[in-house]
């Protein structure tokens, strides 16, 4: 059984320093979502979950928030990617383990409503653990995922 779970970076600030979107930090209502969301799902085994994490500065800092020691890989492919692409990566990575992709809308709502085949909305700092009969991401496709958890 594999498990993926699903994160939307917690509410950002409108505007970045630089001017650009990829550089735009967690405004405050985002760092306060970042430690509720902390706490409710502190209790869940990370030990065997690899992270994967958009490189925008807020993916980031919400990653950063709530799973504080834990390691993860930056990819700039998860940047604002679309469903298809972001179920292209999970397809590609072929492996045995859980992992966690946190990421954007709109791209992020649409990969869990394709995976569950119901339509699913992921508010900023919304949380999806979805479960999976395969023993590889490789086999994750539409309309394959089991609802564990949903935090909205």
């Amino acid at each position: 059984m594999l498990t993926l779970f699903l994160i939307r970076h917690a509410d950002a600030e409108i505007h970045s320093t630089t001017g650009k979107d990829i550089n735009r930090c967690l405004s405050l209502k985002g760092k306060k979502q970042c430690v509720e969301l902390k706490n409710r799902i502190d209790n869940n085994d990370w030990s065997n979950v690899d992270f994967y994490v958009s490189a925008s500065e807020r993916t980031k800092q919400t990653f950063n928030l709530i799973f504080q020691d834990n390691f993860c890989s930056y990819h700039n492919e998860l940047y604002l990617a679309s469903a298809e692409n972001l179920l292209s990566f999970i397809n590609k990575l072929n492996s045995p383990k859980s992992i966690c992709i946190v990421s954007h809308n709109e791209g992020i709502s649409a990969l869990a409503s394709l995976l569950t085949g119901q339509r699913i909305l992921m508010n900023t700092a919304s949380f999806l653990e979805l479960r999976f009969d395969f023993e590889s991401t490789e086999y994750i496709s539409a309309e394959t995922a089991l609802i564990d958890d949903f935090i909205f």
